[in-house]
């Protein structure tokens, strides 16, 4: 993930079709601080601050079909990984 022009942020569509549990898992460089923010239908359900190293955001999906993940960097540089473990 690069800075691209003033933004700091990408968002990912995830479809979720079966209830079950979700994990996020972002690994990050440690010159470098994100947040890590999952939406359903533009409303924020969870935010994990991402400080220098791995961050875990889990929850429990029952309904929802699809989610938006996004990842903003705080402060900084360097890239992230994304880890999904779905249902």
């Amino acid at each position: 993930f690069r800075r691209a022009r003033g933004t700091a942020t990408r968002s990912f569509a995830l479809a979720t079709p079966l209830d079950g549990s979700l994990s996020i898992t972002l690994a990050a460089p440690t010159s470098a601080r994100f947040r890590l923010s999952l939406y359903d239908q533009s409303r924020k359900a969870t935010v994990v601050s991402a400080r220098p190293g791995v961050r875990t955001l889990s929850t429990l999906i029952c309904g929802q079909r699809s989610l938006s993940v996004r990842v903003t960097r705080v402060a900084g540089k360097g890239r992230f990984r994304l880890s999904i473990s779905k249902p």
